[in-house]
């Protein structure tokens, strides 16, 4: 939980005008959305879904439950292809609109946290490891946006080169 309570304190630090939640998740709902997985969530994921249900900070979108209690579509689209496939599921947490996704990955747990990968596409493409647990994707997902922002206010920032330099972009 470490991870996810640096979170929280960054999150501290960020406007309001640059954030925007949808309200928690009620404990029926992250049920109701573990059932459909087919999974426990692990401690940081659940924590988050029930603090802010999903939303974005910095234009950074954080999937999880709408605030009509629905599953995103392109989350449903990834776990039907995993069902489809006979792999474990993927749960998408976050996501850049360019089809480049971040998920849960529902086969290596450890400690009740679940590693978080990226690809870019659909599921057949290589998948990248991100963190280990999701507080720790959370977390370093704002800290290098604010690190971004702070390079870009002094004009300090590049060019996007790649996938994998992402992260160090942003």
């Amino acid at each position: 939980m470490q991870y996810y309570e640096k979170f929280l304190e960054l999150l501290k630090t960020v406007p309001a005008e640059r954030q925007d939640w949808y309200g928690g998740a009620t404990e029926e709902q992250i049920v109701a959305f573990e059932e459909k997985v087919g999974h426990r969530f692990p401690p940081t994921y659940r924590r988050f879904l029930k603090e802010f249900g999903e939303g974005d900070v910095y234009a950074m979108e954080f999937e999880g439950i709408t605030s009509t209690g629905e599953l995103p579509l392109a989350t449903l689209e990834v776990l039907e292809q995993c069902a489809k496939e006979k792999i474990p599921p993927v749960l998408i947490v976050n996501e850049l609109g360019d089809g480049t996704f971040w998920g849960i990955y529902f086969s290596e747990e450890k400690n009740g946290e679940f590693p978080i990968y990226g690809w870019h596409g659909t599921l057949d493409y290589e998948w990248e490891y991100d963190a280990s647990s999701f507080g720790e994707f959370i977390y370093t997902r704002l800290a290098e946006r604010i690190e971004y922002k702070a390079r870009e206010a002094a004009g300090e920032t590049e060019e996007r080169v790649s996938f994998s330099s992402w992260s160090q972009q942003f």
